[in-house]
């Protein structure tokens, strides 16, 4: 490892669309005149044309099964077709009883066994009536699926996932949903609905079996959300730099970060964004920081292994005016996000923000972003499941010495878009946006040596057009 200390400059950037470093070079920023009154090297917001450049990200080898595989080499799949009744968005009174039905088709290569079942996975259960038989269908063909449903006596948007189930238990093939409304206004601050989700099957890595044991115990969570008192001054990072999850670093679900700035200092706050390097891999798991009593450690929030090889880029703050720790509770959880309450973020729409999961005991497994109510900032689950209290994440805001710059992707084909940045010794950290464009999936960052950094991804489905990010970009170094 190669210990440099050296004046930086931070950029915080809203983009939308990965590099690779051999040996772990770490940053300790010290603090300097030049450092103060140079100006932020900010990209630019992403040109649609960036679309046409047709490097991408390596992709692994393709899965031999998209469902649940039998023994004889059968691929159980499925696919939503269409909504027979209730589209989604559809106004239900509060209390009301409706029947939800999906058109769903067998994609796979084999005929369904009997036995099948639609089951219910995530979101509001609407008082369904339960598991509903599938009848046996050959490949190709379609079939009809009917719940019967209540809508909540609460106003609000509301959204029930289900998902087929073999005989075996086993859940297979793309999830659908109900997704209704409840007039009454409660929810005009809420994010929308999300957008259907794309009809190409995503192309994950095999996912690891399941750890056997948990993460182990933590610092209990502080009852209210810890603000600390504002220093005279905003303060900068002490250190950035890309960590690999290696053999040696490995431990379950976790991945163990060894930095002599960071060991021992469980009072900072550290911010990661994945990485895609030069040849991946991939990482589609939800992660989360810890400190484990003595280290910090980048953590997969579902609790299965952590993806060997995986790169992150890793940037830490001291407590301040400008970085502090959010914590999910009864009096600021509205449905699926988290309202903050900040003296630098109150009734600001203009404020960036950079945010990372920071575990005190509570998980959540989800792919996030940060969205403006109309008077505060909110942390959001992009799949609408409910936040869960306890739940905590650092927060970084952007000015002063953190730059953060909003950036939007244009209509692109693939999985990725460029940010029009193109330092590749720079270190890039992104959250995602919401103005109106759900992107239920994790990202990471990727250098393309045609189109300079990108986001992209990680599950390979195509990036919306119009999500949004923000972004922040550390250099090596400045004249």
């Amino acid at each position: 490892m190669r210990l440099l200390s050296v004046p930086t400059i931070g950029l915080l950037v809203l983009l939308t669309g990965c590099a690779s470093v051999q040996r772990e070079v770490v940053i300790v920023v010290t603090a300097t005149p030049a450092a103060v009154a140079a100006a932020p090297d900010a990209p630019s917001p992403a040109p649609t044309s960036a679309a046409v450049v047709t490097e991408a990200p390596p992709k692994p080898p393709a899965a031999t099964a998209t469902g649940a595989p039998a023994a004889t080499g059968c691929v159980l799949s499925a696919r939503f077709v269409s909504d027979v009744s209730i589209p989604d968005n559809t106004a239900i009174a509060a209390g009301g009883a409706f029947v939800k039905t999906w058109r769903v088709q067998n994609d796979g290569n084999c005929p369904w066994p009997a036995g099948l079942q639609a089951v219910y996975v995530s979101g509001a259960s609407l008082s369904a009536s339960g598991a509903q038989a599938v009848p046996p269908i050959a490949p190709g063909a379609t079939t009809d699926i009917s719940v019967n449903m209540t809508a909540p006596a609460a106003p609000g948007a509301y959204r029930t996932t289900w998902q087929l189930q073999a005989p075996d238990g086993a859940r297979f093939g793309r999830t659908f949903w109900a997704q209704i409304v409840v007039p009454g206004g409660a929810s005009s601050t809420q994010p929308p609905p999300a957008p259907a989700a794309p009809t190409a099957p995503p192309v994950p890595p095999a996912p690891a079996a399941p750890t056997a044991t948990l993460v182990p115990p933590a610092p209990v969570p502080p009852t209210a959300t810890p603000v600390p008192p504002a220093p005279a001054a905003v303060n900068a990072p002490l250190v950035f730099y890309q960590h690999q999850a290696t053999a040696e670093t490995l431990r379950d679900n976790q991945t163990v970060l060894s930095n002599d700035v960071l060991n021992g200092r469980s009072d900072l706050l550290l911010f990661v964004t994945s990485s895609y390097g030069d040849s991946g891999p991939y990482h589609t798991r939800p992660i989360g920081v810890w400190f484990d009593g003595s280290r910090w450690t980048i953590f997969n929030q579902d609790q299965r292994n952590m993806t060997p090889d995986a790169r992150f880029n890793v940037v830490a703050f001291a407590p301040g005016s400008n970085a502090f720790v959010h914590t999910a509770a009864a009096g600021n959880i509205i449905n699926n996000y988290t309202e903050l309450d900040h003296p630098r973020l109150n009734g600001n729409p203009d404020a960036r923000l950079l945010v990372t999961a920071n575990w005190f005991g509570t998980y959540n497994p989800h792919a996030i972003g940060v969205f403006y109510t109309g008077a505060r900032w909110a942390i959001f689950n992009q799949d609408l499941a409910d936040m869960p209290a306890g739940a905590a994440f650092n927060v970084l805001i952007g000015g002063d010495a953190a730059f953060l710059n909003e950036v939007v992707a244009g209509d692109v084909p693939d999985n990725w878009f460029a940010i029009s940045y193109d330092r590749r010794e720079a270190f890039v950290f992104v959250t995602q946006l919401w103005r109106g464009v759900y992107n239920n999936r994790e990202v990471g960052v990727w250098y393309n040596s045609r189109a300079g950094w990108t986001i992209y991804n990680q599950d390979q489905q195509p990036m919306p057009s119009g999500a949004r990010f923000f972004v922040l970009t550390y250099r090596m170094g400045v004249r």
